[in-house]
């Protein structure tokens, strides 16, 4: 089974950070599944992001926000453009598994409160690109 999954995350003044996950898988025929997941921390915080990836040996991800171009950005750095082909690779281990620690400071000085979606993708697309016949 393969799972599409998604980050959606809530940054308040105070420095809450609620995220949402929910991937985006492309390139493939077969069904996909949805999967969410909430997370809620503190701004500066490190955020384990994990999952399944049942087809492709890499993950592609980059998020989209309040004052951030639309298509995304990577997480680590927000000045690097998904559209140009900039994300935050992780490598897929032979049991199919990934996993990404987010150390969210990185960023905190670089971003304004408010929503957040986080894109995890079996392929280097940005959003505009997401969806067709195989996502």
């Amino acid at each position: 089974m393969q799972k599409n999954q998604l980050f959606s995350g809530i940054i308040q003044p105070a420095g809450c950070l609620v995220i949402l996950l929910l991937f985006c898988l492309t390139g493939f025929s077969a069904p996909a599944t949805a999967a969410d997941a909430s997370i809620e921390a503190e701004l500066g915080s490190i955020l384990n992001l994990h999952g399944i990836l049942y087809k492709g040996d890499r993950v592609y991800l980059f998020m989209t926000g309040p004052g951030l171009p639309a298509n995304g950005v990577s997480l680590t750095d927000i000045s690097q453009r998904a559209d140009q082909g900039d994300f935050t690779m992780v490598d897929v281990d032979s049991g199919q598994e990934w996993a990404f620690k987010w150390n969210t400071a990185r960023i905190m000085n670089e971003i304004d409160p408010g929503t957040y979606i986080v894109y995890a993708t079996n392929e280097p697309v940005d959003k505009a690109h997401l969806g067709g016949e195989s996502s």
